[in-house]
């Protein structure tokens, strides 16, 4: 009996291709395994850089693959598409390959170096909200911020008496300034706070503004905000020349001198200075008013001083700054004090119930 002959394998792979062209899965003139294309990057990666990029190949693929790319970059393995922000820096070799009916092609590896976000973009940042009338009642307020290697960041902000959290993610692009846009969550039934920040990797500052809407729903009320990078802890030490225990005064300025709706009095606080740049505040203010405070040191030897006062009436807050010289180690600088009227009058209400307008005392002291 005669024997039946074997279709040619190259038979069966025009049938296959015709039936997989029948049913739609397959073009007409895919009848060979993808190439990969060179890949060509549209910008250097960057930890927390928004990666837009794209992978493609000859001879229609239907599929892409890749092995060894950084966390937090994602292939689509339909499109070729590459995006996500990079969570870590280094080099990595990448591999890609481009598939469809005849199989996969040959891969190829692309070397791709993600950049780290600058140093001084990262860490913790501690700062001071402005004065305005809509979100902290002229009060003030003050902020801080953890900022992670790879561009995450938690934080809070206090407006008045009020205390907000929130988080988010760094944007960045090599070669320009960081930046972030959040939200800040603030309770049932009230519109969040819009946050903007935009950070100076060389300064190793922060600045930005909160905006958001009143309860009415339609007056927008807005905050400026700056911070600066306090890098200082256990494996950074404050200048032992700056470390100790400071004698200061807060002084009036002179136009309110004689002026009885005015505090008058110059008064006494010590302030201690820690290595790890944690500071204990301790004194008086020109009315008397015991006030304590622990704040943290930033790089640059300043520090936000916030005091909410009189039960959210009022409020002190600058920027005092250490200094050292051959002559000894100083504190100086200036805290802007306020406070509004406390009425109804009350007996056990604290001095100046009728409130004062915002004036500068001025901060002055050395270390012992």
């Amino acid at each position: 009996m005669r024997s039946m002959k074997t279709p040619t394998s190259s038979l069966c792979r025009r049938v296959l291709v015709a039936c997989m062209m029948m049913f739609g899965c397959l073009p007409a003139f895919a009848v060979d395994k993808p190439i990969m294309d060179a890949v060509v990057l549209s910008a250097p990666w960057i930890v927390s850089g928004a990666v837009n990029d794209q992978i493609s190949a000859s001879n229609s693929p239907r599929i892409f693959a890749a092995a060894g790319l950084p966390s937090g970059v994602v292939l689509n393995r339909t499109t070729g598409a590459l995006s996500g922000k990079p969570a870590v820096a280094g080099h990595f070799n990448v591999r890609f390959a481009a598939g469809n009916a005849a199989g996969w092609g040959p891969s190829i590896v692309v070397p791709i170096d993600v950049l780290p976000l600058p140093d001084k973009a990262t860490g913790r940042f501690v700062g001071l909200v402005d004065r305005y009338q809509l979100l902290d009642r002229d009060l003030g307020g003050k902020i801080s911020f953890l900022i992670a290697r790879n561009g995450t960041f938690t934080g809070a902000i206090t407006l008045a008496e009020k205390l907000y959290r929130f988080s988010g993610r760094l944007d960045a692009k090599a070669g320009e300034t960081p930046k972030a846009t959040t939200l800040v969550q603030r309770g049932r039934g009230i519109s969040p706070l819009t946050m903007e920040l935009l950070i100076d990797p060389v300064a190793g500052t922060l600045a930005g503004n909160v905006t958001g809407l009143e309860p009415d729903g339609i007056t927008v009320a807005a905050a400026t905000f700056s911070a600066r990078r306090s890098s200082y802890g256990s494996s950074r030490r404050v200048a032992p020349e700056l470390v100790g225990i400071y004698d200061h005064t807060l002084t009036p300025p002179a136009w309110v001198i004689g002026d009885d709706r005015f505090p008058q009095w110059t008064s006494p606080g010590v302030l201690i200075v820690r290595y790890t740049g944690v500071l204990s505040w301790v004194g008086r203010l020109p009315d008397s008013l015991p006030v304590t405070a622990t704040v943290y040191l930033a790089d640059d030897n300043v520090f936000p001083m916030h005091l909410l006062l009189y039960t959210a009436k009022g409020s002190a807050q600058g920027w005092p700054q250490l200094t050292s010289s051959p002559t000894g180690s100083y504190l100086s600088g200036e805290l802007g004090w306020f406070k509004h009227p406390t009425l109804p009058y009350s007996s056990t209400g604290w001095n100046f119930q009728d409130g004062f307008a915002l004036h500068n005392l001025t901060v002055a002291g050395e270390k012992r």
